[in-house]
């Protein structure tokens, strides 16, 4: 039982391995990678760490890589990509240390938990992109196995690792430094139960601790406060589930109950946690700690809460709680319905796969779906030695720009965006979502209607009567 679950392990990766390798090469650049490999790659290394401007779009330590990357490979789609690709190695890893720090090699919960840690198609999508979310959610879930592995095992080795692995998680995407403090005070809680009451073993931890926290923060204050003084954070979803007062209170009540019964009951047991107790203690606690910190997070900051891409990281760790459950389920005799349970999970996981992701677009960005198919229908329309002029809504012009960057379209002449649509443009084509073709209407016409809501228009020989204003702003 344990070769197979090796060997049927490495497949399941293996495969989905392959499967965002393909979405790499084929899907084309979308919205938000479109920064990082026109932008903030041209900077130094210390430029793209104090982040060269006041978005929050440049995610540092994948911007790193992709820089590096660059330099060995050149410029293009897949080598912007390969950092986030590796990462998923990272996570593959990552996740095997969980399964089997968790559950016994030969458990028949063994594929089942590493179909569910692959079940997810938009954390998936993240791993063939050129951001930093995947990366992230790579070094959460590697940080979230030796803070397990360092419980169980009782040892310090595991512990720092897992420390020092979600320093670098927060480094790739800043939404993570609330798993970082909560990563924080659990090891420090690890080396306050080690040193059984003895505050001269608790000096050495707690100094490295609290110096290297001081000094992360140090390094990050300065792309942080450049962030938050323009009010950038806000230009993230506005919705924010932990703003309303009432849900907050009961939310910090419930949590600070939690770790008030946790901290009693390790008290009477003298501080001796054993091996059921630590894997119901440590995920749920970094689970609940990491919630607890976002909620505090919104209300003092007032900034939005983790969720969508931003909140990614918070899977693996969930998954990594429902994976110590099924540690703790007694296997009956009668196996039958626990394999059928099994069976029923990864069933359910394959079938989300194969259901929902999709080898053609990103389930985040899936407008820029189909930009080689428009540049492909131009790059057939145009005549020898001729140059084609083409305007896109601002959605759209962030994956174009990147082929016009980088040198594969020298026949595109692409007009710079804004936010309006501009009916009097010199553009001889015009690529828009369908609604806004009722503006344009008097001076275009669609020629290739890529999907239902993504007209490709090009200009009339003969402008009929204009009956829209010249410009609309779609914002309003």
């Amino acid at each position: 039982m344990k070769k197979i679950n090796y060997y049927s392990y490495s497949a399941i990766f293996a495969i989905v391995f392959l499967l965002i390798l393909s979405k790499i090469i084929f899907i084309p650049v979308t919205h938000d990678e479109m920064s990082t490999a026109t932008n903030y790659i041209r900077f130094s290394c210390w430029q793209i760490m104090m982040n060269p401007d006041t978005w929050p779009d440049n995610h540092i330590l994948n911007t790193l890589f992709v820089k590096l990357f660059v330099s060995l490979f050149g410029l293009n789609q897949v080598v912007i990509r390969l950092p986030n690709l590796l990462s998923f190695v990272v996570y593959a890893i990552a996740v095997f240390r969980i399964n089997k720090t968790a559950l016994k090699e030969n458990s028949i919960w063994f594929i089942p938990t590493s179909l569910l840690f692959v079940g997810y198609p938009y954390l998936l999508d993240f791993f063939g992109l050129c951001r930093g979310y995947g990366m992230a959610t790579a070094l959460t879930t590697l940080s979230v196995s030796y803070l397990l592995s360092g419980f169980l095992s009782a040892k310090n080795r595991d512990m720092w690792f897992s420390y020092s692995i979600s320093i670098l998680a927060s480094y790739a995407n800043f939404s993570l430094l609330i798993f970082l403090v909560a990563n924080t005070i659990i090891t420090w809680f690890y080396f306050y139960l080690k040193s059984s009451g003895h505050l001269k073993q608790l000096i050495r931890p707690t100094v490295i601790i609290a110096i290297t926290f001081l000094l992360y923060l140090a390094l990050i204050a300065n792309p942080i406060f450049k962030i938050a003084n323009a009010n950038r954070f806000m230009y993230l979803p506005s919705y924010n589930m932990f703003t309303g007062t009432t849900i907050s209170f009961v939310i910090l009540c419930i949590l600070v109950v939690y770790f008030i019964c946790i901290f009693i009951r390790l008290k009477k047991d003298e501080f001796k946690i054993s091996f059921v107790k630590i894997l119901i203690f440590v995920p749920s606690s970094l689970v609940l700690l990491t919630i607890f910190v976002a909620i505090i997070q919104c209300i003092l900051l007032k900034t939005p809460s983790p969720r969508g891409r931003t909140a990614l990281f918070f899977f693996p760790l969930i998954m990594t709680s429902f994976v110590c459950l099924l540690a703790l389920v007694p296997i009956i005799k009668r196996k039958i319905i626990f394999y059928f349970i099994a069976f029923l999970i990864s069933s359910s996981c394959v079938f989300n796969v194969a259901y929902t992701y999709s080898l053609k677009y990103t389930i985040q960005w899936r407008y820029d779906e189909n930009t080689f198919d428009v540049l492909n229908y131009l790059e057939a329309k145009k005549q020898p030695d001729d140059t084609i002029i083409l305007k896109t809504d601002w959605h759209f012009f962030p994956s174009f720009y990147f082929y016009s960057y980088i040198g594969k379209t020298p026949w595109l002449t692409l007009r710079y965006y804004d936010k309006n649509i501009e009916i009097n443009t010199d553009a001889e084509y015009y690529y828009v979502f369908s609604k806004s073709y009722k503006t344009l209407e008097p001076k275009f016409e669609p020629v290739y209607k890529v999907s239902e809501d993504r007209w490709l228009l090009r200009k009339r020989t003969v402008a009929i009567q204009d009956t829209s204003k010249n410009s609309i702003n779609q914002n309003e």
